[in-house]
């Protein structure tokens, strides 16, 4: 009898053990379906943020494509605009011309050039039959 006893004992402790361990592993595995369902969920919230980060990537590059765009056409009207002034200031250079305007040669300390002289008093040509007689 104590031999069956001592039987009975023992499974009865390893069918505690092996209770225990089984619910230990349960909740492991609990544990593990848990994480595993937060990654999923992790990885999914990943993948909204790259696709996110995609699109915003593409629209500004259609800015950046847009904003060029009107750089390059803003550069052309400038330098456009240059290529007219430059024009312009060439033609107001040819009107007036050096050659054209009188200049004073004087430099300071040299001897200055006599006054010229003065006209003599007005007065009738006798050659000169005059302006009415030129309508006539």
């Amino acid at each position: 009898w104590e031999f069956c006893k001592k039987e009975i004992d023992q499974t009865e402790d390893s069918i505690k053990v092996e209770e225990n361990t089984k619910e230990d592993l349960d909740e492991k595995h609990t544990d593990l379906v848990n994480t595993i369902d937060a990654l999923n969920r992790d990885i999914e919230g990943l993948k909204q943020e790259e696709h996110d980060m995609m699109v915003a990537l593409k629209q500004a590059g259609e800015n950046r494509k847009a904003e060029n765009e009107l750089y390059q056409t803003s550069v052309s009207d400038q330098r456009a605009t240059i290529n007219v002034l430059n024009k312009a200031l060439a033609r107001l250079k040819q009107f007036y011309a050096p050659e054209l305007v009188q200049v004073s040669a004087n430099e300071p300390g040299q001897a200055v050039a006599p006054k010229p002289a003065t006209p003599k008093d007005y007065a009738k040509s006798a050659g000169a039959g005059g302006v009415i007689q030129l309508i006539m």
